[in-house]
């Protein structure tokens, strides 16, 4: 998987000095000056200055490098990750690069952006290790100020090394620290920050790093009545989000009751987003009835001795019967969706012209819609014609082993004058979900890997991306958006074991959060001891309200991926710790990597649809 730079002839401290990298000066992020660098290192190659072409692609490849400070896999990750191979990681320089790199580091003239890369590697690489480089690197990190624009394009995660930074120096980083914790909090308590966005992130990378908690109650104060603006312009995600971060705050401070007002406001702007959906024809009932559930799971959260204050159970029960009015509207509007053909072997060019391009959002969009889910009756219809043209391979009993040999799953002979019969259904289901596997295997190979290259080069997500969508999605249940957000942030950067391990727990109780919404029940009795336990994915797919919460064709989707011992079995092989190297990077994972992506991308990319597409109504700030 690795790379390492092989250079010729080899980078030296001169060859940087004497190079022309000081024509980069006013590069505002790390990607804008690594792309300067590689056009100035193609203008040295076509002048044959082979020397400096070298070091100016050193630099333009550690300028690509992403940032994550929390990842806890190193601060850095590949720009890009591709048949096998990777884009340059501190570990690939040489003893002689590292040395070019340091006493570059050094250089009064190097812009901040540039000399933070530096000094970051040098303080990574040099052995042993030399404090002044992470001093110069924290100082570079955080030599502007933080601002809305630059924040979210690379800023915060500079400022949360520059903190990972003074915690590995102990006692000599906490100077550093006190003075970043300072400004970050002034940040947030200034009157002159409005930017909503910019204020919550700000106060998230405080609270991560265990910063603020003399200020507790003021940044609480301040996310609260941040969250007007928003609300005001019709905002609800922004207003949501503010509030369910200023009750994380609020309960740091020991004020409970003012955490409970905020979540009772935060399940307010899920009633309010509810309304706007439910004049709208097409899929508004359908977006309606999930936000109403949002507000149920958030109104359950607030602690029993607060919630006769803030009218939580006759508001659960106004929701639970707005979600059925809801989902019968819904199921009246439905109309069948066919999608075009596309031919396989054109698949992985089709699916790469798909995502490139585009921004962030549209990327997104078209990533988790490269593969359209087929409905299970295809699936079904299709196994059994096949059982019925081809009858040898169902006439005698079937035995389906995993490939440790242990025998998984057993079909009966059938008799093919009584299809109707349980065990013909089961032999059909067993086809169906056999064939899907196979699909699994083409559609990531054609599809969504070609398409997660092609959007790996246009974008560099970092992990708060996911994070924020998972926060914005009503389907993620409350309090599990950072779970969410790392699972798909480690498959986006194709680390699928880690995505996998992460997100199949969390798609069952998914699950169980929207079953227990629609008012199903997820919990068994013991008669004998009154205890009560929860029952699993395997046996939550078979009742009736995961069909009518999610529809039959993700209800297939997910049976057929995550619980079925026909298939992959992902939840039950993970939970027994059956996976080995190759399962976590099978084509099963990836596909429940992006099917995980695609459940929680929907929901987002209906609210928006429904707000483009529908007609403004006086005062609903669609105009």
């Amino acid at each position: 998987m690795t790379q390492t730079n092989t250079s010729t002839p080899p980078v030296t401290v001169e060859s940087l000095r004497s190079g022309r990298w000081r024509q980069s000066s006013g590069c505002n992020t790390c990607f804008e000056l690594s792309e300067r660098l590689r056009s100035l290192a193609r203008e040295a190659a076509s002048e044959n200055n082979s020397v400096e072409a070298a070091g100016l692609d050193l630099l333009a490849g550690l300028c690509e490098m992403g940032l994550d400070a929390d990842s806890g896999k190193g601060p850095f990750h590949p720009f890009v990750v591709m048949n096998g191979r990777r884009s340059l990681l501190p570990d690939d320089l040489s003893p002689e690069e590292v040395s070019a790199v340091a006493a570059l580091a050094d250089e009064e003239d190097v812009p901040a952006i540039l000399r933070a890369r530096l000094a970051d590697v040098a303080w990574l690489r040099t052995n042993p290790r030399a404090p002044q480089f992470a001093r110069v690197a924290i100082d570079a990190y955080v030599a502007n100020s933080p601002t809305p624009d630059a924040w979210f394009h690379g800023q915060c995660e500079e400022w949360a090394r520059a903190i990972g930074l003074c915690r590995e120096l102990r006692r000599d980083g906490v100077e550093k620290h006190l003075a970043i914790e300072k400004t970050l909090v002034a940040n947030v308590l200034s009157e002159s920050t409005t930017q909503p966005r910019f204020i919550h992130s700000v106060a998230q990378l405080i609270a991560s790093c265990g910063m603020g908690k003399s200020s507790r109650a003021e940044i609480a104060a301040v996310l609260e009545a941040a969250a007007q603006e928003p609300e005001e312009q019709f905002d609800w995600d922004a207003s949501r989000n503010l509030l369910l971060e200023s009750a994380k705050w609020f309960n740091r401070a020991g004020d409970e009751a003012a955490a409970a007002r905020a979540t009772s406001k935060a399940a307010e702007t899920w009633a309010a987003e509810a309304t706007f959906y439910e004049s709208r024809p097409g899929i508004g009932p359908l977006m309606a009835g999930m936000c109403h559930e949002s507000a149920i799971q958030l109104l359950r959260t607030i602690p029993r001795q607060y919630r006769e204050s803030f009218n939580v159970d006759e508001r659960v029960s106004n929701h639970k019967k707005a979600v059925r009015e809801c989902n019968e509207r819904a199921a009246d509007a439905t109309v069948p969706f066919v999608g075009e053909l596309i031919d396989l072997t054109n698949l992985a060019e089709a699916s790469r012209a798909a995502v490139s391009g585009k921004d962030a959002w549209q990327a997104l969009s078209a990533f988790v819609r490269v593969v359209t889910p087929t409905p299970p009756a295809h699936w079904r219809d299709h196994a059994g014609e096949a059982m019925k043209q081809y009858p040898l391979q169902s006439l005698f009993s079937n035995v389906h082993y995993s490939k440790d040999g242990r025998l998984v799953a057993r079909s009966p002979g059938l008799d093919f004058g009584d299809t109707g019969s349980a065990a013909w259904q089961r032999a059909v289901e067993n086809r169906a979900i056999q064939n899907h596997s196979i699909f699994q295997g083409i559609a990531v190979q054609g599809a969504i890997l070609p398409a997660l290259d092609a959007i790996s080069l246009d974008h560099r997500f970092p992990e708060a991306v996911f994070v924020e969508l998972a926060a914005r999605s009503p389907a993620v249940p409350h309090g599990r958006e950072r779970i969410f957000g790392r699972g798909l942030c480690a498959g986006y950067r194709r680390d699928f074991a880690i995505a996998v391990h992460l997100l199949t727990p969390q798609v069952e109780h998914l699950v169980r959060v929207h079953i227990v919404a629609a008012g199903g029940e997820t919990r068994k009795l013991d008669p004998s001891s009154g205890v009560q336990t929860e029952i699993g994915l395997s046996a939550l797919i078979e009742l009736p309200e995961v069909t009518k919460v999610f529809g039959e064709t993700l209800a297939f989707e997910l049976q057929a991926v995550f619980c079925d011992s026909a298939g992959p079995n992902l939840r039950n092989s993970l939970a027994h710790g059956l996976l080995d190297d190759d399962d976590m990077f099978s084509a099963a994972s990836v596909y429940a990597w992006w099917l995980t992506l695609r459940l929680i991308m929907l929901p987002l990319m209906n609210m928006q649809a429904a707000k483009a597409t529908a007609p403004a109504q006086p005062g609903d700030g669609t105009s």
